[in-house]
């Protein structure tokens, strides 16, 4: 996705425009940054000359901030530990309110398979079960290892055991 200023003479959050970029389009690189430990969860993306088709503008010409900030909300409820539903439901909203292709976003067989798949996403971290396999996972990483350190844990009264569940880590 980018976000492009599409009128220079509009006030600052007005005259932008929301895109979805294809990220194999000529003119894209993509540099990882390496982190100390070698790894590269991040990159720099460089746009050389790119040609979006106005058939990939998510929104009005103009539009763009709101768009934005609904992604940028979503991302941060996806982040903290919301329930699903209300994201969901704020979700199919800018689908049904988006224009793509002249149409309306929802009707777009992508937009829905997208939509669908982070239904099921929602729907499946809230199970019971899978509570119990977070909340196991995180009493392990807490249990102490040395023996003192068990037998001051055993004194304050609190106990661990290990879960009944079967939780792949």
């Amino acid at each position: 996705m980018i976000v492009t200023r599409t009128d220079p003479n509009a006030p600052k959050h007005a005259g932008l425009t929301y895109f979805i970029v294809d990220m194999k389009a000529p003119g894209v690189e993509v540099r990882p940054i390496k982190q100390i430990n070698g790894a590269s969860g991040f990159n720099t993306v460089f746009f050389s000359d790119v040609r979006v088709p106005d058939s990939n503008r998510l929104g009005a010409v103009g539009d763009g901030w709101r768009v934005a900030i609904t992604t940028l909300m979503n991302e941060r409820v996806a982040i903290g530990a919301g329930g699903g539903a209300g994201r969901f439901r704020d979700l199919l909203k800018l689908a049904r309110d988006t224009r793509r292709n002249g149409r309306p976003a929802i009707e777009d067989t992508a937009v829905r398979q997208k939509l669908a798949d982070f239904y099921i996403r929602s729907k499946d971290s809230s199970t019971p079960a899978t509570a119990r396999c977070r909340r196991s996972r995180a009493a392990r990483r807490r249990v102490p290892r040395a023996p003192s350190a068990r037998r001051s844990v055993r004194r304050s009264g609190r106990r661990w055991r290990r879960s009944r569940w079967s939780c792949r880590a």
